[in-house]
């Protein structure tokens, strides 16, 4: 299957009839089972391949198959060819938009007591410090608890899981390896700046901020407001 697609690609010399190969090659599969197409991160995609999501969009409601997109809205801004494509995409192909929002206490305590288990005070230590730590951040929650169990502090018995003492957890490596990453796009001076905020706590007063940065509140707005869009 995967030559007759490389071979049908390679034959293409044009972008409407790569387009209908696209769609003819889906809607010969689609009879012999039902299809999930799954198109992730189009955040990254590029304008030609927004455009081919749009006619896949148009042509495959006949077809058996659930088309699914996934982007970070975060990444979106109003230039973006993806923000100017969701409108569309809902109008023209009656696309249904799911936003996954924060996980809620609840969420995380269900997640927990599945996954663990834990005397009840030890599962409430636990949600009380993902919750303070993740904010309800799917990714942030996961990467803590393999932390968590690669450090040893969450570990398996014989007679079900113990929780040892949380205040010394680190920040996972992925983690770092992300909020490193997007703090590197704001510059040397800016990083500094979060940095200091960083060690002053969870909340930072903006007047506390300026004083032990050695600048003005004025002067970190504009910190605040690229770090935030970051």
């Amino acid at each position: 299957m995967a030559s007759a697609t490389s071979s049908m690609i390679g034959e293409t010399t044009s972008q409407p009839a790569l387009f209908g190969d696209v769609h003819d090659f889906l809607a010969a599969l689609a009879p012999h089972r039902p299809l999930v197409c799954l198109l992730d991160d189009c955040h990254w995609a590029d304008p030609a391949s927004l455009d081919l999501l749009r006619f896949l969009a148009q042509s495959v409601a006949a077809v058996p198959m659930v088309l699914m997109v996934t982007y970070r809205s975060d990444a979106l801004t109003r230039r973006h060819p993806l923000s100017t494509l969701i409108p569309i995409l809902v109008r023209e192909s009656r696309a249904t938009r799911l936003d996954l929002r924060r996980l809620t206490d609840a969420d995380i305590h269900a997640l927990v007591t599945a996954r663990y288990t834990l005397l009840e005070a030890d599962a409430a230590r636990l949600v009380a410090m993902l919750d303070a730590r993740a904010e309800g951040n799917p990714l942030f929650l996961s990467e803590l608890l393999r932390t968590l169990e690669e450090e040893g502090v969450l570990h398996a018995t014989d007679h079900g899981w113990q929780l040892d003492d949380l205040t010394q957890v680190p920040v996972p490596l992925l983690l770092r390896q992300v909020i490193d990453a997007r703090v590197a796009r704001l510059g040397e001076a800016a990083r500094d700046l979060l940095g200091i905020a960083a060690v002053i706590g969870q909340e930072v007063p903006l007047a506390l901020w300026a004083s032990v940065a050695g600048t003005s509140e004025e002067a970190l707005l504009g910190t605040i407001a690229r770090a935030v869009e970051t």
